[in-house]
C-alpha cells in the first residue's frame, strides 16, 4: 500500500503482480493491499496488458484496479475464460459510477451470450438499455424472442424495453438513479410493434404476462379480443391469463362484459377474482346486477372480492346483496371468511338499513376486548398475499426485525414454528396489541451507564462480566457490567401496534401466512 503512495514505477508493478500470483487469492488482505499498490503505482496500459496473464488471480486483481481507476482498459477482460474474472469485468464497467466509455462494448456481449450466470446476463441487458442505440433495442427484442434463454431473463429483456424512455430512470440492477443516454424515445415501441406477432408466438407464462404489460406501458393497443383468448385458454399459465384479464379495456362493451361473466365461473379462483375486479371497473353500475344470482356459488376468494367491491357500488341491487349478506352475518349463517368483507363494504356505504345493521353488529362485540374490532381478520386470509406483506411491506417491515441480524441478534422473536406454538388469537393480539403479551426476552430494556449514557434495546446474552444489548436499529453492543449504573425492564414491546400500519385485509392475510409457519 505504501508503494501505491510512492507513485508510478515499472519495477514496482512487476513485483506486485508476482505477489498476486504467489498469493493466488488465498489471503484477501494481501490481494487488497496489492490492488491498492497497483492503483497508485501502475499505468492503466500495463494493467490492461495483464488480460493475457496465466493467473486468474492476477487478471481479476487487474480488473478491480482498473475499476478503481474507472479506466476503459477493463473491457480487455470481457472475453476472459474465467467466469470470476468476467464477472469482475462486467461489474467494473456497469456498476457504481460505471465506466461509460466501455458500456457499449459490454452491451455488445449480449449477442454472443449463452449460459452466463444471471448476475452477468442482467448487466448485459441493462447495458443495452442504458446505451440506447437502435442496435441495442434490436438486441433486447431478439433476446426476448430466443426461447433457449431462461424465462426470467427473457422477461427482464421485456422489462428493459418497458423502461426504454422512462424518466427518472432507476438502474434495473443496482437501483441507482441514472441519466439515460440520448435516444429515440419511440424506437422501442416501433420495434416491438413490428415484432409483435413473433413475440406473442414465442411467449407463454410469465414472459407472456410481461409482454402484455409491456404493450400496456408502450400504449400498444392489443384489443379485448386477443386478451380474452389468452384469458380463456386453459393451456396457458395462470400468470399470463391473469395479466390478460387485467389489461382488458372495453368499458360498457357488451361482448367484453359477457366474456368477463364467463370468466367468473372459471375453475381457477384467481381468474374469478381478477374477472370480478375488471367487471367492477368496466361495468361500475351493473356488476352487482350481473353477479346477483350466482355470487354465492363463486370460490371463497371471489366472494370476498365481490362483497368488498360492493362498498364502491351505488346500485340498488348492490345494496340489496349487502343487506342480505349482513343479515346472514348477524344470524351467524355467513361464513366467517366473508365477515371482514361484508363489514368493510357496509361501513363504506352506510346507507339506509345498513346503518342499523352496523349498530347491531358493533353492539354485539366485546367492549373490554383489545382485539374486538379486529376479530373479523381471524378467518379468510390469503397465504400468498400474507407472505408478501411479511416480506415486503414498507411500513410494517416484519422481515427486518424477525428475520434480520442472524440467529441471536434479532430484534423480534424468531417465527419459525409459530403456527404450531400459538393459536390465531395469540397472533392477532401480538400484532395489534403487542404490549399485552410480550415474548420472553423481547421487552424494552433501558440501561444507564456510569458515564451518563442511556441505551435502549433488548438484552441478549448476559453474564456477570458482559451484557449484550440488541437495539431496534444498528449492531448489537457488548457492555461491561462494571460500567452499568442501572438496568430498567419495561413492559413495552419493541414492536409498534400493527393496527394503524396495516389495513384489516393485510392483517387477515398476514395471520393466514403466520399460521403456516
Amino acid at each position: 500500500m505504501a508503494l501505491g503512495q510512492v507513485g508510478n514505477n515499472n519495477n514496482t508493478t512487476s513485483h506486485l503482480v508476482a505477489l498476486l500470483e504467489r498469493n493466488n487469492d488465498s489471503d484477501a488482505y494481501i490481494r487488497h493491499a496489492a490492488i491498492m499498490g497497483l492503483a497508485g503505482g501502475a499505468h492503466p496500459e500495463q494493467l490492461a496488458a495483464l488480460n493475457s496473464h496465466d493467473s486468474a488471480a492476477v487478471r481479476s486483481a487487474a480488473v478491480v484496479t482498473l475499476r478503481r481507476l474507472r479506466h476503459t482498459g477493463a473491457k480487455a477482460f470481457l472475453n476472459d475464460e474465467s467466469e470470476w474474472v468476467l464477472r469482475e469485468a462486467v461489474s467494473a464497467i456497469h456498476d457504481d459510477e460505471s465506466i461509460l466509455e466501455a458500456l457499449p462494448a459490454l452491451a455488445n456481449l449480449l449477442s454472443d451470450s449463452s449460459n452466463e450466470p444471471e448476475a452477468i446476463t442482467r448487466r448485459l441487458l441493462s447495458a443495452n438499455l442504458r446505451v440506447g442505440r437502435p442496435e441495442n433495442v434490436e438486441r433486447l427484442v431478439d433476446y426476448a424472442l430466443d426461447t433457449t434463454k431462461s424465462d426470467a431473463m427473457r422477461s427482464e429483456a421485456l422489462l428493459c424495453l418497458r423502461d426504454w424512455n422512462r424518466r427518472p430512470f432507476v438502474d434495473r440492477v443496482e437501483g441507482r438513479v441514472r441519466v439515460l443516454s440520448k435516444r429515440d424515445d419511440g424506437l422501442a415501441r416501433r420495434l416491438v410493434e413490428a415484432n409483435l406477432q413473433k413475440l406473442f408466438k414465442a411467449s407463454d407464462g410469465e414472459v407472456l404476462a410481461e409482454l402484455i404489460r409491456l404493450c400496456e406501458r408502450l400504449q400498444i393497443k392489443l384489443g379485448a379480443g386477443p386478451l380474452l383468448v389468452i384469458a380463456q385458454s386453459d393451456s396457458q399459465e395462470l400468470a399470463a391469463r391473469v395479466q390478460a384479464v387485467q389489461s382488458i379495456e372495453g368499458k360498457g362493451e357488451e361482448a367484453v362484459t359477457r366474456s368477463l361473466l364467463d370468466l367468473t365461473k372459471n375453475k381457477e379462483p384467481q381468474i374469478q377474482v381478477t374477472a370480478i375486479h375488471k367487471l367492477a371497473e368496466v361495468e361500475p353500475g351493473q356488476f352487482a346486477e350481473q353477479l346477483y344470482e350466482g355470487w354465492s356459488k363463486l370460490s371463497e376468494p371471489a366472494q370476498q372480492v365481490f362483497l368488498s367491491r360492493l362498498g364502491e357500488d351505488t346500485s340498488d341491487r348492490g345494496n340489496e346483496v349487502l343487506n342480505k349478506a349482513f343479515a346472514l352475518l348477524l344470524d351467524g349463517k355467513l361464513p366467517k371468511a366473508l365477515e371482514l368483507d361484508v363489514v368493510t363494504a357496509a361501513k363504506a356505504r352506510r346507507s339506509g338499513n345498513l346503518k342499523q345493521l352496523l349498530k347491531r353488529y358493533e353492539a354485539g362485540q366485546p367492549t373490554q376486548d383489545a382485539i374486538a374490532e379486529y376479530r373479523a381478520t381471524l378467518a379468510g386470509g390469503d397465504v400468498v398475499k400474507g407472505k408478501h406483506v411479511y416480506d415486503n411491506h414498507v411500513a410494517a417491515q416484519c422481515v427486518r426485525c424477525h428475520d434480520g441480524g442472524g440467529k441471536g441478534n434479532q430484534v423480534g422473536p424468531e417465527l419459525a414454528g409459530i403456527g404450531k406454538r400459538v393459536d390465531k388469537n395469540y397472533l392477532l393480539r401480538s400484532l395489534v396489541a403487542p404490549n399485552a403479551e410480550i415474548a420472553n426476552g423481547f421487552g424494552v430494556t433501558v440501561i444507564e451507564l456510569a458515564n451518563g449514557e442511556t441505551l435502549v434495546g433488548r438484552v441478549g446474552d448476559r453474564t456477570d462480566q458482559i451484557l449484550t444489548l440488541i437495539p431496534p436499529q444498528g449492531e448489537s453492543r457488548k457492555i461491561a457490567m462494571d460500567t452499568v449504573k442501572k438496568i430498567t425492564e419495561s413492559n413495552t414491546s419493541v414492536m409498534p401496534p400493527m393496527g394503524p400500519i396495516l389495513t384489516k385485509h393485510e392483517l387477515r392475510d398476514l395471520i393466514a401466512y403466520l399460521e403456516t409457519l
